[in-house]
């Protein structure tokens, strides 16, 4: 219902304050940020007593609700389109100082960030481990339709398919006002540094037409002194 009946009907909509319809964003965003963050794929890998994930754990996560958006972001569904048009448009928002005005704006494209790495940092274990999982469990009933592998693209492959979308993560650097900004778009970059879909990715920043500004972004950020312990910060970071 969030998905497809609040999110997907928000630019169709009319406000009587453009802050509202931010507002709308943000609690949409909020609710498949919080899906995805309890939706705990981990737990398959990190059992060392068994080497095969229980048939509870399969049969939990098959009725999250995560396992629905996860589905939905790894094919290309009008969610995924959205949530990508979100991370290019949300830069000319910054640039305008849209931000400053509207903290629920700020919000909104902070949220699509953390979902779109949350996305990245649990698709192999969604992939590799839990659909065979599920599919072995041959329990139509418990877990509806089971998708081949074959019908998802990984997202990592989906940010390859048009050339702005990589260099709109990397251009978050570019607002030190807004660390959480930046740390998404450095530890996003670090995921899909790693990508075999993205084998040309300095390639594709360096053609930007951001990559002069991404390149100082960088820089900056490296150039930057800062007094805090840089293992305590990244733990509260997680935490938080």
């Amino acid at each position: 219902f969030v998905v497809d009946n609040v999110f997907a009907r928000i630019p169709t909509r009319e406000y009587l304050r453009p802050s509202d319809r931010w507002r709308m964003n943000d609690l949409c965003l909020c609710f498949i940020e919080r899906c995805l963050a309890s939706f705990d794929l981990e737990s398959l890998v990190t059992s060392i007593e068994e080497l095969q994930p229980t048939r509870e754990a399969v049969i939990q996560l098959a009725i999250h609700p995560g396992f629905d958006l996860m589905k939905r972001l790894l094919t290309a569904s009008p969610l995924q389109a959205s949530i990508l048009s979100y991370l290019v448009q949300g830069l000319d928002g910054f640039e305008k100082g849209l931000a400053e005005e509207e903290p629920f704006y700020r919000t909104t494209i902070v949220r699509v960030l953390r979902i779109i790495h949350r996305v990245l940092e649990a698709q192999d274990i969604f992939l590799d481990v839990f659909i065979p999982s599920l599919s072995e469990l041959n329990e139509p009933a418990l877990t509806g339709e089971v998708p081949p592998i074959s019908y998802f693209i990984r997202f990592d492959q989906a940010l390859s398919f048009t050339p702005d979308y990589v260099p709109s993560i990397a251009a978050y650097i570019c607002y030190p006002a807004y660390p959480e900004l930046m740390l998404l778009s450095v530890k996003t970059i670090s995921l899909l540094a790693s990508s075999t879909a993205l084998s040309q990715l300095a390639l594709l920043i360096d053609r930007s037409s951001e990559s002069i500004r991404i390149l100082n972004g960088y820089l900056h950020a490296l150039d930057t002194h800062v007094t805090e312990d840089v293992e305590a910060a990244e733990t509260t970071a997680e935490q938080s």
